[in-house]
C-alpha cells in the first residue's frame, strides 16, 4: 500500500471519488483527443456537490457518504419499460415476496416476485404504462412504467396530410402584427400559424417562453429563464381576453399608446421598456378584472389558479419579492435579506400575507400567458397542422431566478453549465444557467424533471430539448471560472429518457433533441432507439469537404439549415459570420479572417456542387455574394428523408444576421431583433410564396 502522504495518492483517490460521483475524469474532445481534468477542477465541483475533498479526511467522509444508498431498503421511486420485467434494488433480504400493484387508471394485481443472490427484485412485467404504486414488504414504490419510445411523428400525423411533414422556427419576439405591440406576443403566434398551417406546415418550433422576471428585464435570453415551470407574461396580448377596447382605454388613461407605437416601428426590442410598459397595462387591467371579465372568465381562473397550486403561488411571491427588494443591482436573492432566501420560511409566508394582491396579479398574469399559448395552438390544429407548436425546453435556469429560489434542493448552487472548447466555440461556453443536481433528482423520485416537463407539454404539440446532451452529462464549470475549466458530470441518462418518454404519450407529443456539439459514443444511438429525433443541420452534414446529399441524412432527425446560434444562409454565404466573430475577438489562436474567407469560399462551392448533384441549380456558382441561391437551398434541405424539416423564418426571408452570437452579451444584439414585415405581409411576399412551394413540393415527392 502506499504511503497515505503521499500526493500521487491523494489524486488517485480524488479521482476515485470524482468517478463515484459521476464526474468524467478523462474526456474526448470534438477532435477526438483526451482531456485529463485539473485536480483544482474537480475539488471545487465535488465541494459544490456536497462532497468535500481539499484533505484526505474529507475524501475519506465524502467516499463513504456517496457510497451509501439514498434508501434503507428499497428505493422510494424507480422506471421500467412497458412489456419488460422490472427489477428493484433491495439491500436485505425479505421473507415475504408477495407484492400488491395499484396501476394507474386500471384494477390492481397481486403477485410475487422473487429475489436473486444479491438482493435485486424481480417483478413480471407491466404492460401499462403510467405511473403506479408497488407494495412489498411494508414498503411503497412509485413505479414509473414508459413505452419503449416516445410519442412520434407518424402518431401525430392524420391519414389526409402528408406523410414527410414540414414546418417553419420562428422567434416568436421578432413578429409582428398590425396592432403596436413593441414585441411579439401570442396572438401574432396564432397568425403566423394559421398562415403557416394554410400553406400545409405540420408543425411551427418557437422559442422559449419560460417565464422571465418583470422585475429584471435586462435578462432578456429566453433560454436563460427565472423558472421554466410557467410562462413569460410578456408575450401576453390582453386584448384577446379583455377585449380591444378595454385595452385601448387603459392605453388612453396612461398615454403609452405612442410610446408603444413608437417602440413597434424599431429594428431592435427594447426589453426594458417593453416589460415595463406590458406590466403596468396588465397591472390597469388586472385591477378592474371584477368589472371587466365575464363570469365564465372569472371561474376559468380560479380553477387555474387552484390547479398551479404550491408552485404557482412560490413563483408569484418570488415576482412580488423580487420587485420589492430589488435595489441597484440587488437582483439576485442570494444577497436578499437571510429570512427571504428561501421560499418556505415564516417571514416569506408573512410577505404573502401583506402582500396577497401583489400576488394574485403574478397568479393571473401567468393565467393570461397560459391562455394566450393554449390558444395559439388550438389556431395551429384548426389550420390543419397535425403537430403544430413545439415549444422548446432550455437546458437550465437563472441561478438568481425563481426556479433556483423554490427549488433549492434540486438546483445545484455554484455551478454553472456550458460547453467544452470546440471548432465553432475555440475557448468553449460559459451559459451561467443552474441544473438539476443528478443526486436529488433520484432522492426525490425526479419530481422536478416530471413537474419541468409537465408544464411546457401542457399547451404544445412537441418539444425541443436544448442541448439533449445533458439527459446524459452536462459540462459543469465553477462559478468564476473559464468555460474550458469545467468537467461533465453524468446523469441518471436511462430514467430520464424514460421518463421524457412517459410523458411525452400523456400528452402526446413530439420530442426533438438537440444533439450538436460534443456527442458522447452511443449518445444518438439511444436517442433514437427512444424516439427522440435528433437536429440535422445542413453545415454539419458532411462527407469529408463535401456536403452530403439529401439521401444521406438521418431519417430520425429534424432536418434544418441552420439554428439560432449559427449563421443564417444569407450569411454564411456572405462570409458575415466570419467577419463579425473577428471583430469580437472570438477567433481561435490559430485561426485568420483571411484563411477562414478562403475556406469559406470553397465550402459555397462544395455546397454548389451538392445542389447541382441533385439538380436543384444549374450553371456556375454565382460571384456575387449578395445573392445566395436561398430557394434552392431551402428545397435541398427539405429533400431530405428526415422525419420532419424546419426551416427558420430567418432562412425563408433571406435575413443576415442571426438571432444569437454565443459568448456575447451585450456586444451583439442577442435575442432583439425583429422582423420588418408584419405577419400577414410576410407570407404574401412573392419571394415567401415561391420558398414555401418549394419547400412543400420537394417534402411532397
Amino acid at each position: 500500500m502506499k504511503d497515505l502522504s503521499d500526493k500521487t495518492m491523494d489524486s488517485d483517490l480524488l479521482h476515485e471519488l470524482a468517478r463515484r460521483a459521476g464526474i468524467v475524469v478523462h474526456w474526448h474532445d470534438t477532435q477526438g483527443r483526451q482531456h485529463t481534468v485539473a485536480d483544482e477542477v474537480l475539488i471545487r465541483i465535488l465541494t459544490q456537490l456536497e462532497l468535500p475533498a481539499t484533505s484526505l479526511e474529507e475524501l475519506r467522509e465524502s467516499r463513504a457518504r456517496i457510497d451509501a444508498p439514498p434508501y434503507a431498503t428499497i428505493p422510494s421511486f424507480c422506471t421500467g419499460l412497458s412489456g419488460m420485467p422490472l427489477r428493484i434494488p433491495c439491500r436485505v433480504r425479505l421473507s415475504k415476496l408477495t407484492f400488491f400493484l395499484e396501476l394507474e387508471g386500471a384494477r390492481p394485481v397481486e403477485g410475487v416476485a422473487t429475489q436473486a443472490d444479491n438482493g435485486e427484485l424481480e417483478f413480471p412485467a407491466i404492460h401499462a404504462i403510467g405511473y403506479h404504486r408497488l407494495c412489498i414488504a411494508d414498503s411503497q414504490i412509485v413505479v414509473a412504467i414508459a413505452p419503449e419510445r416516445c410519442f412520434g411523428i407518424s402518431d401525430a400525423l392524420s391519414s389526409d396530410r402528408q406523410h414527410r411533414p414540414w414546418g417553419l422556427q420562428v422567434p416568436m419576439y421578432a413578429l409582428r402584427r398590425e396592432t403596436p405591440t413593441g414585441v411579439g406576443d401570442f396572438t401574432a403566434l396564432s397568425k403566423f400559424c394559421t398562415w403557416a398551417g394554410r400553406h400545409g406546415a405540420a408543425a411551427v418550433g418557437i422559442n422559449p417562453v419560460h417565464a422571465g422576471s418583470f422585475a429584471f428585464p435586462e435578462r432578456t435570453s429566453p433560454y436563460s429563464p427565472s423558472s421554466r415551470l410557467f410562462l413569460n407574461p410578456v408575450y401576453v396580448d390582453p386584448a384577446s381576453t379583455f377585449g380591444a377596447g378595454a385595452v385601448a382605454a387603459v392605453h388612453d388613461e396612461l398615454g403609452i399608446g405612442r410610446e408603444l407605437a413608437d417602440s413597434d416601428r424599431q429594428a431592435l426590442i427594447d426589453w426594458p421598456a417593453t416589460m415595463n410598459a406590458r406590466a403596468i397595462v396588465l397591472r390597469r387591467l388586472f385591477e378592474r378584472r371584477g368589472d371587466l371579465l365575464s363570469a365564465q372568465l372569472t371561474n376559468e381562473y380560479l380553477t387555474f389558479r387552484i390547479r398551479g397550486g404550491a408552485a404557482l403561488t412560490e413563483h408569484a411571491c418570488f415576482e412580488a419579492l423580487h420587485r420589492a427588494l430589488k435595489s441597484g443591482q440587488a437582483s439576485n436573492w442570494t444577497v436578499w435579506p437571510t429570512q427571504y432566501q428561501s421560499a418556505h420560511t415564516l417571514d416569506v409566508q408573512r410577505f404573502a400575507h401583506e402582500h396577497a394582491e401583489d400576488i394574485e396579479f403574478y397568479v393571473f398574469a401567468q393565467w393570461l400567458a397560459a391562455r394566450g399559448l393554449a390558444g395559439a395552438q388550438s389556431d395551429a390544429l384548426a389550420a390543419g397542422m397535425s403537430i403544430g407548436i413545439i415549444g422548446d425546453l432550455a437546458v437550465g435556469t437563472d441561478p438568481w431566478g425563481s426556479h433556483a429560489w423554490s427549488r433549492q434542493g434540486q438546483i445545484i448552487r455554484g455551478l454553472v453549465c456550458g460547453a467544452p472548447p470546440d471548432v465553432y466555440n475555440p475557448k468553449g461556453q460559459s451559459w451561467g444557467l443552474a441544473v438539476f443536481s443528478p443526486r436529488a433528482l433520484q432522492q426525490s423520485g425526479f419530481s422536478a424533471l416530471i413537474e419541468m416537463l409537465r408544464a411546457i407539454l401542457a399547451e404544445c404539440g412537441g418539444m425541443r430539448i436544448d442541448h439533449v446532451l445533458g439527459l446524459m452529462r452536462l459540462w459543469l464549470i465553477p462559478d468564476g471560472e473559464k468555460a474550458q475549466d469545467g468537467a461533465y458530470l453524468l446523469y441518471p441518462f436511462e430514467d430520464m429518457l424514460r421518463l421524457v418518454a412517459l410523458e411525452s404519450w400523456r400528452h402526446r407529443a413530439i420530442i426533438i433533441g438537440e444533439n450538436l456539439g460534443t456527442v458522447p459514443s452511443g449518445f444518438n444511438e439511444h436517442l433514437k432507439a427512444r424516439g427522440i429525433l435528433g437536429t440535422s443541420v445542413l453545415w454539419f452534414e458532411r462527407q469529408d469537404q463535401a456536403f452530403a446529399a439529401p439521401r444521406h441524412w438521418p431519417v430520425i432527425s429534424v432536418g434544418t439549415t441552420t439554428t439560432h446560434d449559427l449563421p443564417t444562409v444569407a450569411g454564411w454565404w456572405r462570409g458575415e459570420d466570419l467577419r463579425l466573430r473577428t471583430s469580437l475577438g472570438q477567433l481561435g489562436d490559430a485561426q485568420t479572417l483571411s484563411d477562414l474567407l478562403i475556406t469559406r469560399a470553397q465550402d459555397r462551392q462544395a455546397l454548389w456542387n451538392a445542389l447541382e448533384d441533385e439538380g436543384c441549380v444549374t450553371g456556375d456558382a454565382p460571384q456575387n455574394l449578395e445573392d445566395p441561391p436561398l430557394s434552392s437551398i431551402l428545397e435541398f434541405v427539405a429533400s431530405t428523408p428526415c422525419s420532419l424539416v424546419l426551416i427558420p423564418m430567418e432562412d425563408l426571408l433571406g435575413l443576415t444576421d442571426q438571432p444569437n452570437l454565443p459568448g456575447t452579451v451585450d456586444e451583439h444584439p442577442n435575442w432583439r431583433r425583429r422582423f420588418h414585415d408584419s405577419v400577414d405581409d410576410q407570407f404574401n411576399l412573392p419571394r415567401t410564396i415561391e420558398r414555401l412551394a418549394r419547400i412543400a413540393g420537394a417534402r411532397a415527392k
